[in-house]
């Protein structure tokens, strides 16, 4: 930063202060926390949780967590948004990713069909035994423009977790266009989709008329649960939030005893 700006055309001269944060070079720039997973993006388990310890108890209904892609790391996500609701009465649900899609052959090969097969196969291993309508996983990466038009590859999770909080709490998200999307690693073969399906992944597909969509609006929560469908926990959670606001202005006053059979305290 500091070679930028002085290299600039601005007239000011930047200096780094002395003695603060880690040393690069001979110049000690601004400090940071380096996560003990590396400098590869790697998130340890404790990581996560030392972050997600920041909004304990705070009203954010969703969050989206980028670069946790273990089961570990989604057990431990999992757990902490049932505790904002048990201990704190904040609902609380999240976006997570999955396991990026790794491949050196060319696009529609035999040996690239099979890394597909591979990876979906570790997906499906990978979330069986999961069941928590908290968790909204993603699967997939995709290239999109950065602000000097340059292509950069990233998971889809949080393109696709703008489009969809970007809608009516009710609405499903299945259909909804990605438009940052300028194409998919990978495409995900026709045969594969259900598999994806099946396994409660939401993913994204190319569509002739509408371009990139979301496919899927599943939580982790098995075919059987009331929540398996994420509008459903978006529209439960906010009239959940809704109601208690709405409840405490009467906090701590009397009930009707019409109604109630006596006067008892609203807890």
């Amino acid at each position: 930063i500091l070679n930028a700006v002085n290299a600039g055309t601005l007239q000011i001269t930047a200096t780094a202060g002395a003695g603060i944060g880690l040393p690069v070079g001979s110049v000690a720039l601004f400090g940071w926390t380096s996560f003990t997973g590396g400098l590869d993006g790697t998130l340890t388990n404790a990581e996560v949780i030392r972050v997600l310890a920041i909004a304990e108890a705070e009203v954010y209904p969703n969050i989206i967590v980028a670069g946790a892609n273990s089961a570990a790391n989604r057990s431990a996500i999992a757990t902490h948004c049932a505790n904002q609701l048990s201990e704190y009465q904040v609902e609380r649900y999240a976006f997570v990713e999955l396991a990026g899609f790794d491949s050196t052959n060319s696009i529609n090969s035999t040996a690239w069909r099979v890394d597909v097969d591979t990876w979906v196969g570790d997906i499906e291993t990978d979330v069986a035994a999961e069941d928590d309508w908290n968790l909204a996983a993603f699967a997939g990466d995709a290239v999109f423009l950065d602000a000097d038009g340059e292509e950069y590859q990233a998971p889809v999770l949080i393109a696709a977790a703008a489009a969809m909080l970007g809608e009516a709490i009710h609405r499903s998200g299945v259909g909804l266009q990605i438009p940052t999307i300028q194409r998919l690693v990978p495409e995900i073969p026709p045969e594969y989709r259900n598999m994806l399906v099946t396994a409660r992944v939401n993913y994204v597909r190319f569509e002739d008329g509408l371009g990139y969509i979301l496919a899927h609006d599943h939580t982790l929560a098995g075919e059987t649960s009331d929540y398996k469908w994420l509008n459903d926990v978006r529209t439960a959670y906010t009239c959940g939030m809704e109601a208690r606001k709405a409840g405490k202005p009467l906090l701590g006053g009397p009930n009707d005893p019409l109604t109630n059979g006596g006067l008892t305290d609203i807890q």
